[in-house]
């Protein structure tokens, strides 16, 4: 189990967003991407979301997040951390400036990055979405942040099941667990849009949060590739570091249907990231039905009430809310037309 957080921009407070002309590293990144200028639409579109990139860096900044694992470009690999570099943005932009070209930079849509980040509590995995064009009603700005549980990371798995025995001890224990562990993520989500709102300057910035199980319901191969498709998000077992996670998160179910444990408001996924279920908030105990029985496939799997099941050939993370999904030209152009200039274009 880890918890999933989704923190969006509200599209209707766009238009109060001041923007900043990069500076530092942000100003290298502009350059590279635009060739130093602003003059056409594209190019003052691109400058505005450098800078809501540049406020979103600044929050994490203050709040002492500065490992970057990934940059991607409208699907082109720019930088991606498979060694566990630690302070590595400033590396990972002077890469993003030498690999960037005008071919790349004429086609700007999407800024993607990927943080990581570590407390007492959690490990953290921190997705990053700017998009230039999105569909009507979806947030241009988008984070995903994925919680998992630090005390149950790096362990084998006789070792985990003597530290889940006391999770799993009782109903009342399981429930205070989790209400306990959910508070502290939910603190760390209120931290952050708290910052967010203090560079960025806007009210409304919308926060959900889930629980979430895995299900072997796929016998993982021996050569599964660690490098998800870019657009997937939600899991991030793939990136260095956090794939010693998976095999707490993998008991964490099979504890549940052991124990017969009452399960509720909780998505369901399996082991490559696909949310096929989802359990709502009057809950089932773990035993009923076959989400939680590891005999059972996907296919065979059945309704139980309190469960939604998703079409086995539409699993994607989120019902469809990968951060690439999203992205259509608009018949109005980008989010940043209704952005006001409040910026000097004398760089």
């Amino acid at each position: 189990m880890f918890y999933r957080g989704k923190v969006t921009v509200d599209p209707e407070q766009l238009t109060h967003i001041r923007i900043e002309k990069p500076v530092d590293n942000f100003k290298k990144l502009f350059y590279h991407i635009t060739g130093g200028k602003v003059g056409d639409k594209k190019e003052i579109e691109t400058l505005k979301a450098i800078s809501i990139i540049q406020q979103l860096h600044s929050t994490f900044t203050s709040l002492g997040i500065n490992n970057i694992i990934r940059i991607n470009h409208d699907n082109i690999e720019i930088y991606f951390d498979k060694k566990g570099e630690k302070e590595d943005f400033d590396f990972a932009i002077d890469k993003y400036s030498i690999e960037i070209d005008e071919s790349m930079s004429k086609y700007f849509d999407t800024l993607w990055m990927v943080l990581e980040h570590e407390d007492e509590e959690f490990k953290y995995l921190i997705e990053i979405s700017v998009n230039r064009n999105h569909k009507v009603n979806e947030y241009p700005i988008e984070i995903i942040v994925s919680g998992l549980l630090k005390e149950f990371g790096g362990y084998k798995k006789e070792q985990l099941n003597n530290k889940l025995n006391s999770v799993f001890k009782s109903q009342k224990r399981y429930d205070q667990f989790v209400n306990n562990t959910h508070g502290k993520f939910d603190s760390f989500l209120n931290t952050l849009t708290f910052e967010l709102k203090k560079r960025i300057r806007i009210d409304d910035v919308k926060i959900q949060t889930k629980n979430r199980l895995i299900v072997q319901k796929e016998k993982p191969s021996e050569n599964r590739s660690k490098d998800k498709q870019v657009n997937y998000a939600g899991t991030p077992y793939s990136y260095y570091g956090f794939d010693n996670f998976l095999l707490y998160s993998i008991l964490w179910s099979e504890f549940c249907f052991d124990r017969n444990i009452h399960v509720s408001d909780v998505e369901i996924i399996n082991e490559s990231g696909h949310l096929f279920g989802e359990i709502d908030e009057s809950g089932i105990d773990a035993i009923e039905g076959t989400i939680f029985d590891n005999d059972v496939s996907i296919d065979q799997l059945s309704d139980v009430g309190g469960t939604t099941l998703f079409e086995s050939d539409s699993l994607t993370d989120g019902g469809g809310s990968g951060f690439f999904d999203s992205i259509s030209e608009s018949d109005g152009g980008g989010w940043f037309d209704s952005i006001s200039d409040s910026f000097d274009s004398d760089f």
